[in-house]
């Protein structure tokens, strides 16, 4: 817990914030938001390619498990110093890789796509992600 001053420099219009937030978390925070935005990214790119048709979607495989594999790495080296909000991201990217795995399959078999599965994949990515990010924000 911290004390933060809110108002501008020099100026008595401000007010002292008592926070929770410490600079290790806030670092962190900011390392993290290029990966959260290409999970983002990701999800707008898996539905664009649903919604084109199994062409697109297997052309999305590279990009999805690209994310997926970089998010692991980087939370590897990365821990977040609050353990629930690392394992909150874990599972995002865990999410990452299933839709991943998901859309690999229906690259070998194209046939046996289950849209509807695919489509629930990307929507729990993308909105997990968009609840992250709120949770996210001090």
């Amino acid at each position: 817990m911290g004390v933060a001053w809110c108002g501008s420099p020099g100026k008595s219009d401000g007010v002292f914030k008592v926070t929770t937030s410490d600079e290790p978390l806030q670092r962190w925070r900011a390392d993290a938001m290029p990966l959260i935005e290409s999970l983002l990214a990701t999800t707008r790119i898996a539905m664009n390619a649903l919604r084109t048709g199994p062409d697109a979607v297997s052309a999305s495989w590279d990009q999805i498990r690209e994310v997926a594999n970089q998010g692991g790495r980087w939370l590897k080296t990365r821990p977040c110093p609050d353990e629930e909000i690392g394992d909150q991201l874990g599972r995002l990217i865990e999410r990452c890789e299933h839709l991943a795995a998901a859309v690999a399959l229906s690259v070998k078999d194209p046939v046996s796509v289950n849209f509807d599965d695919l489509a629930n994949k990307i929507r729990e990515l993308g909105t997990g992600t968009v609840e992250f990010l709120g949770r996210l924000d001090p």
